[in-house]
């Protein structure tokens, strides 16, 4: 379990012992071009959202304008611990296949990644989550077959609750 510890105590740095196609993709991550090229796109998808917002707000009913505080802190509340808790239950499969995150740095990588989605093709999702923990000094085959694990467990959760309820 102690993979990332032990790798960072021995002071590897999370470049080393990178695949190409990994230490490639940190390069590309944090390029600043590419850097810009994902606030740009973000800001320019937020401008379209409210841009269509303001054009169709007559067509909405008077009711969907007014929302209780306590409904938008409810719903708050609700997104932030259910994504906490897909976090946290991604830390355990990351342990039970031999990485040791902490709970911060699950709770960390799971965020930002859910901020990356927005880039098109969702790719960082995938790509995202396991290029963060290889920085975290976990090893890329790790972290792949954890975010692979990850996805079908979502994929099998989605079709129980399709078929069965």
């Amino acid at each position: 379990m102690a993979d990332g510890r032990a790798q960072r105590a021995a002071g590897e740095g999370a470049d080393g012992g990178q695949s190409g196609a990994t230490a490639g993709l940190s390069r590309l991550v944090r390029h600043p071009a590419c850097r810009a090229v994902g606030l740009v796109v973000g800001m320019g998808l937020l401008a379209a959202l409210v841009a269509a917002l303001v054009r169709g707000h007559r067509q909405l009913p008077p009711e969907a304008l007014r929302i209780s505080g306590w409904v938008v802190a409810a719903a708050v509340a609700l997104c932030w611990g259910g994504n906490a808790a897909c976090a946290l239950q991604w830390r355990v499969l990351m342990r039970a296949l031999g990485a040791d995150l902490t709970r911060g740095e699950a709770l960390r990588i799971h965020w930002l990644v859910q901020l990356w989605k927005y880039i098109p093709g969702k790719i960082m999702l995938l790509v995202g989550k396991a290029y963060l923990c290889v920085r975290q000094g976990i090893s890329a085959q790790r972290a792949a077959l954890g975010v692979a694990y990850e996805q079908v467990f979502i994929l099998a959760s989605a079709a129980f609750v399709v078929l069965f309820c």
